[in-house]
């Protein structure tokens, strides 16, 4: 069920408004995702640690993601991409996703979501026994 709810919803987005330094993203129907699968402000953090991005906010009421960021550093273009890489993550995850929601509670898959999400945007850097070879 979830799932559905996420694809949908992920694979739909589309830009309100734009100005360089400012972008607005709709995401369509995210009023229907459920209390205990949306995740707080703090668990999006990660979004705010992509290189150029200043802040990110998200609104479940009027479904607007606002992102302020650096035009200097990044564009609107690779932020509309990096919202693409997020549905193609959980695209490609799609099955392993249906069955941890079924076999977990609500706040234990959110979190792996997260999780799954944030390592395919900030890869961990290699340890430095892997920066020798």
């Amino acid at each position: 069920m979830i799932e559905e709810i996420l694809f949908n919803i992920l694979l739909r987005f589309r830009v309100v408004h734009s100005i360089p330094g400012r972008l607005r993203i709709n995401i369509p129907h995210a009023s229907k995702i459920p209390a205990e699968w949306k995740p707080d402000d703090s668990e999006l953090d990660f979004l705010r640690q992509i290189d150029g991005i200043r802040d990110f906010s998200f609104s479940y009421i009027t479904g607007n993601a606002l992102i302020h960021y650096n035009p200097s550093v990044i564009s609107e273009e690779e932020i509309i991409a990096t919202f693409r890489h997020i549905g193609k993550v959980l695209t490609q995850h799609r099955q392993e996703i249906k069955q941890i929601s079924r076999q977990q509670e609500p706040a234990a898959a959110r979190l792996y979501l997260i999780q799954l999400v944030r390592q395919h945007l900030c890869p961990e850097p290699p340890s430095r026994k892997d920066d020798r070879r």
